[in-house]
Parts: C-alpha cells; structure tokens; sequence
C-alpha cells in the first residue's frame, strides 16, 4: 500500500511540474492547453526513452505508426480511422500510379461538374501519414462539399 502511495504521489507530482506551461492569457480554456500540452511532452518524452533504449530509431516506421495514432487520439478521442460516414463516399484508390484518399459529399455526387481541393498532408520528410489526416479531410468536404483528393505521400 505504501508503495502505491509513494508511485501516486510522485506521478502527481510529474503531472504537476510538467502542466506548468507558460498559456498566453486571451485562451479562454488554459486547462484543456496544458493537458494537450503535458500529452504531447509525454508522448516526446516516451520516444526519446525509446530511442536512447535502442528500441526504435527517429522517423522509423514504428514511430510513424505511433505519431498516426497519437495524433488521432488528441483530434477525435479514438486512436484509429473512423469508418462510414453516411455524408460522404469515401474511396481508398490510386491515380496515375499515386495512391489518394478522395472524399466525396454524397450532396453533391449527382452533379457532373464538382469544385476539388488536392491536399498534400506535407513533404517526403513530413512524420504523420495519411490516416492523421482524415478526421480535418472529413470536416472539410462535410463543411464546404467540396471533393477532397488527399494523397498519400509515404
């Protein structure tokens, strides 16, 4: 039990130190900011343990794969790709050789002529994936009924 006791406080103690950030007075929600920024210097934290440990090496595609699915907890509370959505058509598929995600509001699929959006999610040196993504592309076509072609760069 002493154990227990002397683990809680110490971590109280860690989560307390590190949620001590410096948040600029005009956001309105400073706790939200300090946890999504104690989770972010956690999730830090743990790579580079990982790394000076020899289990994994920077941008590795464990890393990747980690950032993926960090990144889709801290947007939508889920660490994986939601799947049907009854507002859009969406297609895994490949152009011309390049793999893309293209979202498609069903709103707007009768129509011959459709306004696109091409989203590059970043450069060949970009760390997240395609998949980190999907939650903005979603809200994006939703919001705008525009076809989004996201491309999958990695």
């Amino acid at each position: 039990m002493i154990r227990m006791t002397i683990f809680i406080v110490l971590l109280a103690m860690l989560i307390y130190s590190n949620m001590d950030g410096n948040i600029p007075e005009p956001i309105p929600e400073q706790f939200k900011v300090k946890v999504m920024d104690l989770c972010i210097k956690t999730y830090r934290h743990t790579l580079n343990v990982l790394v000076s440990l020899g289990l994994t090496t920077p941008f590795s595609e464990f890393e990747r794969k980690l950032s993926d699915r960090f990144i889709l907890l801290m947007t939508t509370g889920f660490p994986w790709v939601r799947g049907y959505d009854s507002q859009l058509q969406i297609t895994d598929t490949t152009m011309k050789g390049v793999h893309v995600r293209m979202y498609q509001p069903v709103s707007s699929l009768q129509h011959k002529q459709r306004p696109v959006l091409v989203y590059f999610h970043g450069g060949w040196w970009s760390l997240l994936s395609i998949d980190s993504y999907d939650p903005l592309m979603r809200r994006i076509a939703k919001d705008s009924g525009v076809v989004i072609i996201s491309v999958k760069l990695v």
